[in-house]
């Protein structure tokens, strides 16, 4: 509910550019060929936004490989117009929401006998309880002033 709130009071800092974002850019949608960008994959997610929701997507994934800020530069370094610490804030906040929510319903799903796929009853079970626990450290580290 706290996150909810959170969201809800700070819609100002959705952000006002609006491009074609991928919605689940993180790497397991990505192809590398010759060592370069080969193709971004599963666009069913895809979605007019600020480009913000993308890079706040893919912060976890990023940096386990390398410094945010290190990131951020080769983002800008390429042409990529860098957002306010707030609006990434507030991407990365929705970011944590969203999968919460997500595998919460996978969970009901399952546990109501709804569908029984194996790969959903991985995520819905076990990923949520982690998910619930980076929204918690998220929604802190906001409310703390930590910078993303």
């Amino acid at each position: 509910e706290a996150a909810f709130r959170w969201l809800s009071d700070n819609l100002r800092f959705a952000g006002s550019q609006r491009a074609l974002v991928h919605g689940d850019m993180r790497f397991h949608n990505i192809l590398i060929q010759d060592g370069g960008l080969g193709s971004i994959m599963d666009w069913e997610l895809a979605t007019v936004a600020d480009p913000a929701f993308d890079l706040a997507y893919a912060w976890h994934h990023v940096t386990q490989l390398a410094p945010w800020q290190t990131f951020l530069q080769a983002y800008a370094t390429a042409g990529g117009r860098l957002p306010s610490p707030r609006t990434l804030e507030f991407y990365a906040l929705r970011t944590e929401l969203f999968a919460l929510v997500y595998l919460t319903k996978l969970e009901t799903g399952f546990l109501s006998g709804a569908f029984d796929k194996l790969d959903l009853v991985y995520a819905g079970l076990h990923l949520r309880q982690h998910t619930q626990y980076l929204l918690g450290k998220r929604l802190t580290a906001i409310l703390d002033g930590t910078p993303l």
